[in-house]
């Protein structure tokens, strides 16, 4: 397992902007800048082993189809495959655990100094005599006397979906399938389930995908975001 340093964690997982918790996506579209006249596709597995007929892999295919269809495109049923002008294979999955530790500082508290108290008191005597005395009183002063560093570890997990287009119309010179576009999606955190964010990552990325970010981009989606009804045609919470 490899190992990575950094000084602070703020931001690595999660944005958190007022009371509204945001997640962070890398989005990375290349394409080969030729406009689509015909946009009907058909939907495969990209991940080897994994059928269309596999359950998750059809909810996975559904949002991604709500999400392509709101660009223009026209989902065609994968038995007409003469009727669709491009094919589009959905991979998708969960990384290795990465072994992450952090520095930090924090305050060592102690007595700093002592605060001397002085005051006097009077007393009568019972023959009339007043006397006067007086008094000290050392009281500690605490405060920071230094600091100390720690270091703590945690795991995360890069979940990622890739999507990659192929004409069905034209091949290329070795008679195989010719790309358009490519668009690569990846996002971070604690946890190992990649069902729970599929959504906001394909909602994140819905405007680059297909397109050319030029390089990898991150974009922040809001945990409560509403668009994820309406680009992933789910109710999701």
């Amino acid at each position: 397992m490899k190992y990575g340093y950094i000084v602070f964690t703020a931001g690595l997982l999660f944005v958190l902007s007022g009371c509204s918790l945001k997640y962070s996506v890398a989005v990375e579209s290349i394409n080969n800048r030729q406009q689509l006249q015909d946009k009907t596709f058909i939907l495969a597995a990209g991940n080897k082993d994994v059928k269309t007929n596999d359950l998750q892999f059809q909810e996975y295919a559904c949002q991604l189809a709500s999400a392509l269809e709101h660009k223009g495109y026209r989902q065609v049923d994968s038995g007409n495959i003469s009727d669709a002008a491009i094919e589009i294979f959905l991979s998708y999955g969960v990384g290795d655990p990465q072994k992450h530790e952090y520095a930090y500082t924090e305050p060592v508290w102690g007595q700093v100094g002592t605060n001397i108290r002085r005051y006097a008191t009077v007393e009568r005597r019972d023959d009339g005599r007043i006397e006067y005395y007086s008094h000290e009183m050392a009281d500690p002063e605490y405060g920071i006397t230094g600091y100390v560093t720690r270091t703590r570890e945690y795991t995360s997990y890069t979940k990622f979906i890739v999507i990659d287009a192929y004409s069905l119309k034209e091949r290329d010179s070795e008679d195989r399938l010719k790309p358009l576009w490519k668009t690569t999606i990846t996002f971070a955190d604690s946890s190992p389930e990649l069902r729970r964010y599929f959504p906001y990552m394909i909602t994140a990325a819905y405007p680059h995908i297909g397109e050319n970010t030029g390089r990898a981009i991150n974009v922040t989606i809001d945990k409560d975001s509403e668009l994820i009804s309406e680009i992933c045609g789910i109710s999701f919470k």
